[in-house]
């Protein structure tokens, strides 16, 4: 599992990505609607992806295709994997 998710305390998380974006740019100004479709989300994002490597995606798409879900090929000399999802 991902450390710090699922967010177990989610107005202490908003709180904290709202305080560091105004901390990091302090001449910042947005909507309510602006702030969650574009701080918070930005943010969760970022620390997502800061957390997921590319052996977690091999290892969790190694699953699916053993389980039949998704397939896999590879371009004509070899260097890359693609996947798709089985039909």
């Amino acid at each position: 599992m991902i450390q710090g998710f699922p967010i177990n305390n989610i107005r202490e998380y908003v709180t904290e990505i709202i305080l560091d974006h105004f901390q990091k740019n302090p001449d910042a100004r947005d909507t309510s609607k602006g702030i969650t479709k574009c701080w918070i989300i930005q943010e969760t994002i970022e620390t997502l992806v800061d957390k997921i490597s590319e052996n977690d995606v091999i290892d969790v798409l190694d699953s699916l295709i053993d389980k039949g879900i998704v397939g896999e090929t590879k371009n004509k000399d070899g260097q890359f994997t693609y996947y798709k999802i089985c039909k």
